[in-house]
């Protein structure tokens, strides 16, 4: 294939990659007579076959989970330990297996050999738990939804590093840290009791703010310029002070109710895009949480 071929594989495969937030389609070299060039064939999604682990958990250990690609969900639940599902994909061609012997659930080698380049890792280090899905030399579109479910008792840090995909997590209670890496996919997140919060999503961002705790953490939810996605953020009713402080690069910071004085809060600014809420007399001692926005294109919304 030429240079300039070579280019333009580049750019439709980019370009596939990034509709619908993942692979549409698949760019592959093909011949019309004498002339080189690219054709887009649509894909389709191969399943691998669902891993489980699970671990002890002792109070205070911390978890990381880690993807390049899939949905990330984290929850709490009445078990005593941590679980991990795994449920790998990847999306190819759809005719990628024509011809080929089906090798079981409609697969073939082809995509067997993909799958077999996603490393599932479920392991504990120095008292804390990693759970990844790492791929090795493998295509882009190859990946695992993975479903993590921790004890009440969790009272670590929850950190999520997430390349492409949607992040859940559901409330965590008390754990001492909610970090959230997100490059393309949509947020929602309960922080529980966490103290320290720090959350950036490229993708519509729901966030809940579980209690209000004391402490001078980092509490911040944020994007970058370039980062998509209208971003709201909820605070619970509650007579601990704290502040807010919202900053738009776009329009007007949005607040619910418009009447802040009826939930013991009020606001502060001398521009509609930078706003600073103080509720329940809070004065600078007491916790400021982040709301910013770098990108002119995102809404930025606070709920009260």
């Amino acid at each position: 294939m030429t240079s300039e071929s070579s280019q333009l594989k580049a750019l439709m495969l980019g370009a596939c990659t990034l509709a619908l937030f993942g692979a549409a389609c698949e760019a592959r070299d093909c011949d019309e007579g004498d002339r080189e060039g690219v054709c887009l064939v649509s894909l389709d999604t191969w399943h691998g076959e669902v891993e489980e682990f699970t671990g002890p958990y002792e109070d205070g250990k911390n978890v990381v989970v880690d993807s390049g690609n899939g949905d990330i969900t984290v929850r709490v639940t009445n078990r005593d330990d941590i679980y991990a599902r795994f449920e790998p994909f990847v999306q190819r061609a759809h005719d990628i297996c024509d011809g080929q012997e089906d090798t079981g659930d409609g697969r073939c080698e082809a995509i067997d050999d993909d799958l077999a380049d996603l490393e599932l890792i479920f392991e504990e280090e120095d008292g804390h738990y990693l759970i990844q899905a790492q791929r090795h030399d493998a295509v882009g579109t190859l990946g695992a939804d993975i479903l993590v479910e921790l004890p009440r008792s969790f009272s670590g840090r929850l950190s999520v590093d997430q390349g492409l995909g949607d992040v859940d997590i559901e409330s965590v209670g008390d754990a001492a840290a909610i970090v959230v890496e997100n490059d393309l996919g949509d947020c929602s997140i309960d922080t529980g009791a966490a103290s320290e919060i720090d959350v950036r999503c490229d993708g519509e961002t729901d966030v809940s703010i579980g209690e209000i705790t004391s402490g001078d953490r980092v509490r911040q939810i944020y994007k970058e310029e370039g980062d998509l996605g209208d971003m709201v953020v909820r605070f619970p009713t509650t007579d601990a002070p704290f502040n807010v402080r919202a900053v738009s690069a776009g329009g007007p910071v949005v607040f619910s109710p418009e009447n802040l004085s009826s939930v013991g809060c009020e606001a502060s600014s001398s521009d509609p895009r930078s706003v600073r809420i103080s509720c329940n007399d809070a004065t600078e001692e007491d916790p400021t949480y982040d709301v910013l926005s770098k990108e002119s294109l995102v809404d930025v919304a606070v709920m009260f």
